[in-house]
């Protein structure tokens, strides 16, 4: 479907332009994730799926998970809808908070994996570490701490690259905005 015309999604914060390719899979954050009154904190919905369609005042997404966020001052609740086939959804863009772009389904899940490839990476790397610094004087010490810290070097730069950048639509100074 046309995106205005268009086959690319474009975003603008007045000194930066990124398009991304329409059959892209986004996560989009609506509503607002921080609220100062912290007795009625929040409520959002975080979404997954493909834009469809994007006109004024509204985009039409795809949608294969929404999850219903609540937050209050003593309990969090979260619903999760996993569908098992997409269903087009309309949003208002004035709802929007924020947007995360993935190049697709599998792309996100990919990061996904490298986030937790990296957590175990990480802690196994401070284990091999601290148990380098235990042995006294033996011969594969060093062995250990380079073990240790390429070990962790590789769950830092795998748990850096698991995060994707997402563009804030409700923010002081740099709002991000369809175009």
């Amino acid at each position: 479907m046309p995106l205005w015309g268009q086959t690319t999604v474009r975003i603008s914060n007045g000194k930066k332009e990124k398009s991304f390719q329409s059959d892209s899979y986004y996560r989009m954050v609506l509503g607002e994730k921080k609220n100062k009154d912290k007795e009625n904190c929040c409520f959002y919905l975080d979404v997954e799926g493909s834009i469809q369609n994007i006109s004024k005042d509204s985009v039409e997404m795809r949608v294969n998970r929404l999850t219903s966020n609540r937050v209050g001052a003593d309990f969090s609740m979260k619903d999760v809808l996993d569908a098992p086939t997409a269903y087009a959804m309309n949003f208002a863009i004035k709802d929007v908070y924020s947007l995360t772009h993935y190049n697709s389904k599998r792309s996100k899940k990919r990061r996904n994996n490298f986030l937790g490839t990296g957590g175990i990476l990480l802690l196994t790397g401070l284990a091999t570490a601290m148990n380098a610094l235990v042995l006294k004087d033996q011969p594969g010490k060093r062995t250990l701490l380079y073990s240790g810290g390429a070990q962790l070097g590789l769950g830092l730069t795998l748990i850096i690259l698991s995060k994707p950048k997402s563009f804030l639509f409700k923010a002081r100074g740099n709002q991000w905005r369809f175009k």
